[in-house]
């Protein structure tokens, strides 16, 4: 399972665990260059609340959580991007019945 929608389906976090969740779903190419207490000072919570965060995604360590993360990227690049849809399509305010 891609670690970054595990991490937004997890329902018992603390406020402090979810700040960082955020951040590594918003930023998650930041994160895999920062040293963890970088990590903890940026997004002003503990480390143990980071190495708590990891517990809980069944994980060994940060920098196994930092690979989960980079290989999420790199599925994330390869998935082809849905299209995107004009709901105004076909009817827009310039359009006539010809």
């Amino acid at each position: 399972m891609n670690i970054l929608k595990k991490m937004n389906a997890l329902t018992n976090l603390t406020p402090n665990e979810k700040i960082l969740v955020d951040y590594i779903t918003t930023n998650p190419t930041a994160f895999l260059e920062l040293k963890p207490k970088e990590i903890a000072s940026t997004t002003y919570v503990s480390l143990a609340t980071l190495y708590r965060l990891v517990n809980k995604l069944d994980l060994d360590g940060i920098n196994e959580l930092k690979l989960a993360v980079a290989s999420s990227l790199k599925e994330r690049e390869a998935s082809p991007h849905p299209p995107v849809q004009d709901y105004d399509f076909p009817i827009l305010p310039t359009d006539t019945h010809y």
